[in-house]
């Protein structure tokens, strides 16, 4: 199982960097090369740390021309239904894709010779097409709200499971034959979806990036562990989301080899680096606040992001490169607060249960009184309660799609994700 763990978003400082590769004086055959990249690494750090300062600099503020809270750019009256959205999103192109690929590999697996019987003849695989792949599309949604012992339980006509709706679209058989012959590419069809998504709907000003797990426990040379979600085990998928869950960019973590093609677009520094300039890439210069957790954050990319005209809060480990180390070495008491600020970023450390960390380019380090739901009244940092107050939208896309999941056990890892990818879209 490749080694990407998410951690949590307090203080990481018990943990190694990954960037962390000893003492380089101590090596072997060291060359002349290389100890002079190391002497001006040393001195970069050096000059960087003499940048931090306790001096307050003015929040630049850039320019957001759409709606704040996001808009809907496709026409929607009071007499549209939920079909007509998704179809906006779902359209016929991706459908036809599906069924193309669908009817290849239906071929192709149905051509293959089988040993059968005379009670059990070979069986003929006939190509489908997009009004009967709606219609199983539709089937495998009602089947997430009518629970079956088996899928053939759905098709039957017992009293104790009939329903009218299943045996009415399609046969039990024919609907296990497309379940088993469904198809599709799925970088493809992320692709089509995430095009679509961006063109029914603009978002606002604040926007999340984090990690999703769909749950899978088959053998899989990229599958992940991720402690603090439920699934725990299953396929990453690193996500772009609005304030309220709704997809705006997505890729699917698919081993190392993944990592070091991602800087294909010309990103530069570490893996997570490049996941974030990546997903972020079409909404840079507009003006956006974005909102991450410790996996993701450091100084650099901070830096980075503001030079595109985009605002960056979240929580930081304190391992990484480039932090203050009086901030990072300071010992608090409950309730207190320290800062430093390096060009317009502001790293902060204040002291709750354990110490939280922080980065910022959006709010200046200051202590507001916020209230919990229970109504009682607590002083913490302002971009703590801006990033708690926008962070946790995956996890609620997660809780979404999770209530009436198309989602059925198999050995096949990629109709999971297409499954997954169709809940998305509902």
């Amino acid at each position: 199982i490749p080694d990407f763990s998410d951690e949590s978003d307090y203080d990481a400082s018990d943990e190694s960097d990954e960037s962390d590769s000893g003492d380089p004086f101590y090596e072997e055959n060291i060359t002349e090369n290389e100890l002079y990249m190391y002497e001006n690494s040393d001195r970069e750090n050096s000059d960087l740390e003499k940048n931090w300062s306790s001096d307050i600099m003015p929040i630049r503020q850039f320019p957001f021309t759409t709606d704040p809270e996001g808009t809907v750019t496709i026409n929607i009256t009071s007499e549209s239904i939920p079909r007509d959205v998704f179809d906006k999103v779902f359209t016929e192109d991706i459908i036809e894709m599906i069924v193309n690929a669908t009817n290849e590999y239906g071929r192709k697996l149905y051509a293959k010779p089988v040993p059968h019987t005379r009670k059990s003849p070979k069986v003929i695989f006939q190509d489908t097409n997009a009004e009967e792949m709606c219609k199983f599309f539709g089937l495998s949604l009602l089947m997430a709200q009518c629970k079956f012992p088996t899928i053939r339980n759905a098709f039957s006509k017992h009293p104790l499971y009939f329903h009218p709706i299943f045996p009415a679209t399609m046969s039990g058989r024919r609907y296990q034959m497309l379940l088993r012959t469904f198809n599709c590419h799925v970088n493809r069809l992320v692709n089509a979806l995430i095009k679509n998504f961006n063109d029914v709907y603009t978002p606002g000003k604040n926007l999340s990036l984090d990690e999703s797990l769909l749950l899978f426990r088959g053998r899989l040379s990229f599958r992940q562990y991720i402690k603090n979600k439920s699934a725990k085990y299953g396929i990453k998928f690193y996500e772009l989301t609005t304030n309220d869950g709704y997809v705006l960019n997505l890729t699917i973590y698919q081993g190392k080899d993944q990592e070091n093609n991602t800087n294909s677009g010309g990103e530069s520094g570490g893996k997570t680096e490049k996941i974030v300039q990546t997903l972020i890439k079409p909404y840079l210069n507009q003006g956006h606040n974005l909102f991450m957790d410790n996996f993701y954050n450091s100084f650099n990319l901070s830096t980075y992001l503001l030079s595109k005209q985009t605002h960056v809060t979240g929580t930081l480990r304190s391992n990484r490169k480039h932090n203050p180390k009086d901030v990072i070495q300071a010992k608090l008491k409950k309730g207190e607060i320290i800062w430093r600020r390096n060009g317009e970023v502001y790293v902060t450390k204040w002291k709750d249960k354990r110490d939280v960390l922080s980065i910022t380019s959006a709010h200046h380090p200051q202590l507001v009184e916020t209230s919990n739901r229970f109504g009682e009244k607590k002083m913490k940092p302002k971009d703590i309660d801006d990033y708690n107050n926008n962070m946790g939208e995956i996890d609620r896309l997660d809780q979404m799609t999770a209530y009436y999941s198309s989602l059925r056990k198999t050995i096949r890892w990629y109709k999971k994700v297409l499954f997954h990818l169709l809940d998305m879209a509902v």
